[in-house]
């Protein structure tokens, strides 16, 4: 029992991880994928030339429509399945996000589906009973909704702090994943919780070439530093400018990138 569990730390300290949002042709987000590409994503990182560092997962953030009838029939056909993270506060509300229907179907498929908050607020500017409200509620109606436990969350915008991690942890979270590329930190007592292990992805934007998607799946050493210091300049940036110059200037780095 105590090497299965360590075995599963290992993995998952192993593990890359890819976020995904849209699967679409629309462009107004840099979040948004076309179908083509993440085929061609796919494509990459299930060839035989390919040399994992370890295991490789495929998530989405939020919830979006394109998910179930883009994303879903493009996994199929590589046999992979992905792990949804949904907003619970948007399912069946917004037109552009999924309905209940669709994230049982997801689970059926057995797809993995865990919770990205209730209504995707910044969650470290959140008072304490917001914080658990958004944790507690959201985890409580997937679960109804699907019949089976949530265990997982990925963080909304890619935020947190200690009292978020201290939060999942009195939610009932096991697992929380972020936006910070090759990030992971393994569960760990703190007072009376278990705090939640950590795991960090890498964002696929519209830009992302092939080669990034490969070297960060085989766990190059440059490619994840490139990302991640992509990672900390967005993040550092973004709390000293406003919200709309810094949509910008995060465009204007996607295209960089890119090159």
């Amino acid at each position: 029992m105590m090497q299965s569990v360590d075995t599963d730390y290992l993995e998952l300290s192993n593990m890359r991880a890819f976020a995904y949002h849209e699967i679409c042709n629309a462009s107004g987000r840099d979040t948004n994928v076309s179908p083509e590409n993440f085929f061609q994503q796919l494509a990459t990182l299930c060839g035989p030339s390919r040399r994992p560092r370890g295991p490789v997962a495929i998530t989405f953030d939020d919830g979006h429509a394109s998910n179930i009838a883009m994303a879903a029939p493009i996994l199929e056909g590589f046999s992979l399945k992905a792990h949804f993270f949904i907003t619970t506060d948007w399912i069946s509300t917004r037109p552009e996000c999924m309905t209940w229907n669709d994230i049982r179907s997801l689970a059926k498929s057995a797809h993995t589906i865990g919770s990205h908050s209730a209504s995707h607020p910044v969650l470290p500017r959140c008072p304490h009973a917001k914080l658990a409200q958004e944790l507690v509620s959201s985890r409580k109606r997937l679960e109804d909704h699907i019949g089976r436990q949530v265990k997982t969350i990925s963080m909304p915008d890619g935020r947190w702090n200690e009292s978020v991690i201290r939060a999942c942890a009195a939610a009932g979270y096991e697992v929380v994943y972020t936006s910070e590329p090759g990030f992971y930190r393994p569960p760990a007592l703190s007072g009376d919780l278990m705090t939640p292990t950590i795991i960090g992805r890498c964002v696929v934007r519209s830009g992302t070439n092939l080669r990034t998607i490969a070297t960060y799946a085989e766990g190059r050493s440059t490619a994840v530093h490139l990302l991640q210091a992509a990672y900390y300049l967005r993040h550092g940036v973004r709390s000293v400018i406003a919200t709309d110059a810094y949509q910008r200037l995060r465009s204007h780095l996607s295209r960089t990138a890119a090159q």
